[in-house]
């Protein structure tokens, strides 16, 4: 889902902003150095926070190195959650915004609003209503609950949805 996100507003952005997103990072010897190189570059972090990021602890190195190499840009550091999602105390410094349409599209607009190049105005145009519509969406999805029609595999070896 953060892929969707990324890969709408970079075709939107058409060379003029730039969002990537963690999975992208090799995996190898070079993966901290290259982290650390993106994320010092980028002027927003945005954490997808889902369940599952409670297993892991790979947020709280991102967001420590861009509270690090970003002083006085705390607002910009965010946790995007499920609405229902008990976020941890250490991102609660951060802004917190529920992955809710409304909510998405605030974001949306003060992420693109504080951007270098200005394309809040051509995104919220009416003619591009669909272009925003799926960048609100994508937000949305990227923390949306697991989907609970996952085929079963009963003890009788039937599957069922």
């Amino acid at each position: 889902p953060a892929r969707n996100f990324a890969s709408t507003l970079n075709a939107f952005g058409k060379g003029r902003l730039t969002a990537t997103y963690s999975a992208q990072w090799p995996l190898d010897e070079t993966w901290q150095t290259t982290a650390g190189a993106s994320i010092a570059a980028t002027d927003w972090l945005i954490l997808v926070f889902c369940e599952r990021s409670l297993e892991r602890d790979w947020w709280l190195w991102e967001a420590g190195y861009f509270a690090a190499s970003h002083k006085g840009r705390v607002t910009r550091t965010v946790c995007l959650h499920h609405p229902d999602l008990h976020v941890p105390r250490p991102l609660r410094h951060w802004r917190t915004v529920p992955a809710t349409p409304s909510d998405s599209e605030q974001l949306l607009r003060d992420l693109l609003s504080a951007s270098p190049v200005l394309v809040e105005q051509t995104l919220f145009a009416d003619s591009n209503t669909k272009a925003r519509q799926l960048l609100i969406d994508s937000l949305v999805q990227c923390c949306a609950a697991p989907r609970s029609d996952a085929a079963i595999l009963d003890a009788s070896g039937a599957t069922s949805t």
